[in-house]
Formats: C-alpha cells, sequence, structure tokens
C-alpha cells in the first residue's frame, strides 16, 4: 500500500467511523479511541512524506525546472514578473486528472500593503540617507497595489482615507471567494488554466497567496512533496515571510540559480537573512541544504573564453571546466555564510561549516530536457537527453521521497491500519461492548493491577529523568546567559550597514523589519545570537538526544506492557487495537520539534519585550537622526538593559523548556489512561 492509498484509507475510514457510531453515549467511547488511532495514523503517514522547498530569484528556472523534473509542462513559465502567486506546492496523486487548490490573500493583509505604501510615499530616491532597496520594494509594491485597486490607489494616497479604496471586478469576486478549486484532464490544461493565477499583468493574481497542485506526478509517487517558493525578489513582505515560513519547516531546502547569472551577492544576502546562525546551528538547516544550477543549456563564446575550453570541439570537456569553475565560485561564496560562524565560534561552528560546505550541487537543463521530451517547442542546444542532468536529479527525488516510505515503514502502517478497521468493523456489527463500567468495578483485577503498578513506575523514572533533563539545560543557559549579554561590537558593527532609513524602519517596528528581496533586519534576534549559538551544544543534547530517547523508551514501556496486559487477559491478535500504537511517540515528538523551533522566537520576543520602550522612544523622536546616532542610541539601551536582557532570555528559556517537559508528562498520563481503559473493556466484554 503506497503513503497515498493510505491517506485515502484513513479518509474513508473516517467516514465509516462516522456511520459505524451508535446512539448510545457508551460507544462514544470506543469511537473516540478508534479517532485517536486514525489521528495517529494519519500523523504518522504525514511525518513520512518530505517536503523539499525552492528557493531563488525569480526567473532563476525553477518552474521550468519542476515541470522537467515531473515530466511535462504543469507550471506556467515563471518569467512572468514578481507578481506572480506566493508558493506552489505539488504533491502525487494516482489517476488521470490533475486538482488545484488557489487561495487569495485577505482585505486586511491588503490594507496592511496600502497603509505602508502611504506611510512612506513621501521618500525620496535622491536622498543619500534613503536606501535604493528600500525605495525599490516601495516602487514594486505601488505598481503591485495599483493592479488591485487601479485608480482609486492615488486617490487613497492623497486623502489616506481607506474608503477611497476601489477593487477591480475580478480582484473583489476572488477575495469574496477565498479560495478556488480547478480540475482538469490533463497537465496542458491545467497549465492553461492556473496562467490567470500567475501572470503578474492580471489583476487577480496580485492577491494569490497559494496553489496547491495534485497530479500523477510519478517522481513524488514515493513520497516527496515540491514547494515552489516566491522569489527573493518579491517585492511583498507578506510573501517573504511566507517564503520564511516554508523554509524553515521544510525537510530539504533546494537553493535554486541559473548559471548565467551565478550566485549573486543578493542570493547569498537573502540566505543569510533567511537562515541566521543560530539557525544554521540549533535548527540544523545547513545539512538540509542543496544548490541547484539550472539554465546548463545556455552556451556562449564568454563562458568558453573562461573556461579554456570549446563547446564546438569538446562539448563534455566543456562543461566539466565550467561545472568546475561554478562549483569554486559557489564555495568562494560560501563563505560569505560561513566565515562569521568561524570568527565568532571557532569549533563549535565546526559541524555546520562542514555541512554546508558538503551540500550537493545539481547543474540541470530543463527546458532542453522538455524540448527534447516533446512538451516544449524550439531546437535544444543538447541533442543527448542525458546531458541534460533532469533524470539524475529526478531519481534522487524518487529517493528522497522513499527514505522514509520504506516497504517497512507502509507495512507498519498498514498493519495498525488493518487493526484499525477490525475495531471499525466490530462497532459497526455490533459487537463492542455497550455499556462501559465505572472504573471501580474493574479495579481489582489483578491483570489491570500490574499493568497499571509497572507502567506507573516507568511513568515516575520518565518525569524524573526529564526534570533533570531540562535541570541540567538550564543550569548551562544560565552560566551563558551571564557573559552573553555584554558586548554589542559585531551587532553594531552589522546594524552600521544598514541605511538610516532602513534602521529607523526597524526600529520603528521594534526592532524586525521584513522588506524587499527576502531582506530580512532582527536587532532582538542580533542580540539573542550569541546566547542561543553558545547554547547550542547543550540545546542538542537535550533536544536531538536525551528528549528523544526518553520518549522512545517510555513507548516501548507502553507496548511491552499492554501486551502482557491483554495476554494476561487472554486476549487474541485482533483484539490487539493499539497496543504497537506509535501515538505517544508521534505526539511526543512533534511536540518536541514544534517546541525546539518555537521557544528560539520565544526567546527573540523575550529581548524586543525588554526593548520595546527604547524602540519607541527612538522612533517617536521626530528629529533626523544619522546612522550612528540610530546604531548609538539601541546598543546603549541594550548595554543599560544587560541584566534584565540575560534574565529574560534565561527565564524564557526556562518557562518554555518546564512547560515542554509538563505537556510531556501529561501526554504520558493520557495514554497510560487510554490503554488502562482499553484493558477494562475488554476485560469487561471478555
Amino acid at each position: 500500500m503506497s503513503l497515498w492509498q493510505t491517506l485515502e484509507r484513513i479518509s474513508e475510514s473516517r467516514d465509516r467511523l462516522v456511520d459505524a457510531i451508535p446512539d448510545n453515549e457508551a460507544d462514544d467511547d470506543d469511537a473516540s479511541e478508534i479517532e485517536k488511532r486514525l489521528d495517529d495514523l494519519e500523523q504518522r503517514a504525514n511525518d513520512l512524506a518530505t517536503s523539499i522547498a525552492l528557493l531563488g530569484d525569480t526567473n532563476a528556472g525553477k518552474s521550468t525546472l519542476i515541470n522537467a523534473l515531473l515530466g511535462g509542462s504543469v507550471l506556467p513559465k515563471s518569467g512572468v514578473g514578481i507578481g506572480t502567486a506566493s508558493m506552489t506546492s505539488l504533491t502525487y496523486r494516482p489517476g488521470e486528472s490533475f486538482t488545484a487548490d488557489v487561495q487569495f490573500a485577505t482585505r486586511g493583509e491588503l490594507t496592511q500593503q496600502c497603509m505602508f505604501l502611504l506611510d512612506n510615499q513621501t521618500l525620496d530616491a535622491a536622498d543619500g540617507g534613503v536606501d535604493m532597496e528600500f525605495v525599490e520594494m516601495l516602487d514594486a509594491v505601488g505598481r503591485r497595489l495599483r493592479r488591485i485597486y487601479g485608480d482609486s490607489l492615488a486617490q487613497f494616497l492623497a486623502s489616506g482615507q481607506l474608503a477611497m479604496l476601489r477593487e477591480e471586478p475580478d480582484v473583489a469576486a476572488a477575495l469574496g471567494e477565498g479560495r478556488r478549486a480547478i480540475e482538469a484532464s490533463s497537465a496542458a490544461e491545467l497549465r492553461s488554466r492556473l496562467v490567470e493565477y500567475v501572470d503578474s499583468s492580471g489583476s487577480s493574481a496580485q492577491i494569490v497567496k497559494h496553489v496547491a497542485i495534485a497530479g500523477p506526478f510519478e517522481a513524488l509517487r514515493t513520497g516527496a512533496s515540491v514547494i515552489d517558493l516566491p522569489g527573493l525578489n518579491d517585492p511583498d513582505a507578506h510573501r517573504t515571510a511566507v517564503t520564511q515560513h516554508h523554509v524553515a519547516r521544510a525537510d530539504l531546502v533546494w537553493i535554486v540559480f541559473p548559471i548565467d547569472v551565478g550566485v549573486a551577492r543578493s542570493l547569498i544576502r537573502a540566505i543569510q537573512t533567511m537562515l541566521p546562525l543560530h539557525e544554521l546551528l540549533i535548527e540544523g538547516r545547513a545539512s538540509r541544504l542543496a544548490f541547484i544550477v539550472t539554465k546548463c543549456d545556455l552556451v556562449d563564446v564568454d563562458d568558453a573564453r573562461k573556461v579554456g575550453v570549446d563547446p564546438t570541439d569538446d562539448l563534455h570537456g566543456f562543461l566539466a571546466a565550467r561545472r568546475q569553475l561554478v562549483e569554486r565560485d559557489l564555495r568562494d561564496k560560501l563563505e560569505l555564510l560561513v566565515r562569521p560562524l568561524r570568527q565568532k565560534l571557532g569549533s563549535v561552528a565546526g559541524e555546520a561549516i562542514e555541512r554546508l560546505h558538503s551540500a550537493p550541487i545539481y547543474f540541470v537543463s530543463g527546458l532542453d530536457h522538455l524540448k527534447l521530451t516533446g512538451h516544449e517547442t524550439g531546437p535544444p542546444t543538447f541533442s543527448d537527453l542525458g546531458l541534460t542532468q533532469v533524470s539524475d536529479l529526478t531519481r534522487r527525488l524518487e529517493r528522497l521521497g522513499s527514505e522514509r516510505t520504506s516497504p517497512d515503514a507502509l507495512a507498519e502502517l498498514t498493519r495498525d491500519f488493518d487493526l484499525v478497521g477490525r475495531a471499525i468493523d466490530d462497532l459497526i456489527a455490533g459487537r463492542v461492548t455497550a455499556e462501559i463500567h465505572p472504573e471501580n468495578e474493574l479495579s481489582d483485577d489483578p491483570a489491570i493491577q500490574r499493568f497499571t503498578a509497572a507502567i506507573e513506575a516507568s511513568a515516575e523514572n520518565f518525569s524524573r529523568d526529564l526534570e533533570q533533563a531540562v535541570d541540567e539545560l538550564m543550569s548551562t543557559a544560565d552560566e551563558i546567559a551571564d557573559t552573553s549579554f555584554a558586548s554589542f561590537d559585531d551587532v553594531t558593527e552589522k546594524w552600521s550597514q544598514l541605511s538610516p532609513k532602513t534602521l529607523l524602519a526597524t526600529v520603528q517596528r521594534d526592532g524586525l523589519f521584513i522588506g524587499h528581496g527576502g531582506v530580512r533586519h532582527d536587532m532582538n534576534a542580533d542580540i539573542a545570537e550569541p546566547f542561543l549559538v553558545a547554547l547550542y551544544p547543550a540545546w542538542t543534547t537535550f533536544f536531538e538526544q536525551t528528549v528523544p530517547s526518553l520518549i522512545r523508551e517510555f513507548q516501548s514501556f507502553l507496548v511491552a506492557g499492554t501486551e502482557r496486559g491483554l495476554t494476561d487477559l487472554g486476549a487474541g491478535a485482533a483484539d490487539a487495537i493499539g497496543v504497537h500504537s506509535r501515538f505517544f511517540e508521534r505526539e511526543a515528538t512533534a511536540l518536541v520539534h514544534r517546541e525546539r523551533v518555537d521557544v528560539i522566537g520565544a526567546v527573540v520576543e523575550a529581548i524586543r519585550e525588554e526593548l520595546r520602550d527604547a524602540y519607541r522612544s527612538l522612533g517617536e523622536t521626530g528629529e533626523p537622526l544619522t546612522k550612528q546616532q540610530i546604531v548609538q542610541a539601541i546598543a546603549t539601551a541594550a548595554i543599560d538593559r544587560q541584566t534584565a536582557l540575560r534574565d529574560a532570555a534565561s527565564d524564557e528559556l526556562d518557562t518554555w523548556v518546564t512547560a515542554l517537559a509538563e505537556n510531556l508528562v501529561e501526554l504520558v498520563d493520557d495514554e497510560i489512561a487510554s490503554r488502562r481503559a482499553r484493558l477494562r473493556q475488554f476485560t469487561h466484554s471478555g
């Protein structure tokens, strides 16, 4: 059974479960237990999928690459401007048809963009204190909003009255619907119908947030999904935030750039803002990167002169030499990413640096592949399909999808699903007991007593060991915090590279500015970074070793204890629903992963809260300030509050990891109660 079939069967089983629930209240307990197991199975199935996010500038060739990988022209060409859909995700669905779910922005999000434009419309590009990048972003936002509101945008900017805004008719219709569903019988039909939502000349395309496509993509059959993110030079701050969100949560990130442009400094800068130092380390993102070089069918005399090989005489030699040149340039540019790590952290950063330098590089020609396979017209540069390298990358995509969907993993899902299916059959046939005895009526059963005593002893050990792990992490964190907020020389040097306008805009937003081209300036994260990075070894031990080990150990006790209890009660294999369920492990592991990321944001937010008054005081001064005055004012405020910053970071971390431990213990208690209830139900029904 494939991963997709598993998800479909789970959906069908939910429908069967609704039909199977009798009217009496007692059987709701059984149905709730089965629903819980279906939730577990669905989460496990989703966890087996591998998400791959494509990150790159507009016109980097991402859409053409995806079309080539998926065996046809599914996505419209992306060279239509930066007003394209915010994000496009592609997943496998068997059959011959294709579907697309188009989600639109909200009026509230568009209003924020209008107010941003209003607040900054008086900027003078000739002013030396204004960041041209900031001006370009405003210009791009203005062009986009004019396509949405037409002439009424100028009236709004002149009056400041939101009531003056009038949406174009197709925009108003789309905003009213919120989303649209598209069904197509072929990839070509889907592509033609999607143009309306990605062509930047259309007004409704300006409000697209997400397009979710599903179809019979063989390269995704094994379990991978592809996420085509907005271009890094997208002017929309909201879409930039969406990109950052999905980069953070994707299993893998493929950084895409065309061979004729190379690794632009803007791309490196965007990667730096998407992947701060503490995230490269603490979240382990460095090991999830790969680089895809597109448009490799472009061959010109300049390339031949650079590499010293004439492609007309030796095409293979030319391609190999050019590849070496591009790889060397990429490694040199990556030094821009790792240099701060090396300078600040020394050996602590070694692991992240090594992973980043070892990231794989693929050279492909998606357009030539599509031409050679009959999906695009025109003469190809390469006559040999193998030279496009698309087939190699497609096989890589299939292998990535199959890494988690091994036969053993799918067989385990199928086995547990079959147990749930039999339980639903029992409900339908009326073979599950309709009466649940009060707990005290069965409290003397020796098998249940043994189960309870053994599993509660294991739970006490779990709680004790978890508390000790939290204490060890916090002891280290307190020591690190004492030395992490004493000097801000590095961050002031970083801030000094920004223009006064960008600095002031960042201050006015309480230290966080998200702008054009993936640019993200977060003063609070900069201040917190030394603390978070120095915490990396203890953090890794806690989140990647100690806690997962405790979770797996207790999961084993759950399975073994329930098996013994059912055996003592004379249960057969068909009665063992939930014995092998890894609901606790899945829920606990998901909680740990979620909190691991969220706690970083919480620490940064605690820093922001401590400095909020300083930001607002500086932002509301009303007097023109130089770059040095702004930087010095924030640095002085941080120095004056270094004790408060230290306590805020340490206390926030303590609050979150303590809450994490408490939530894990609650999951333990809930799972014990659930399994004990199943044993009692079996005792009564037997």
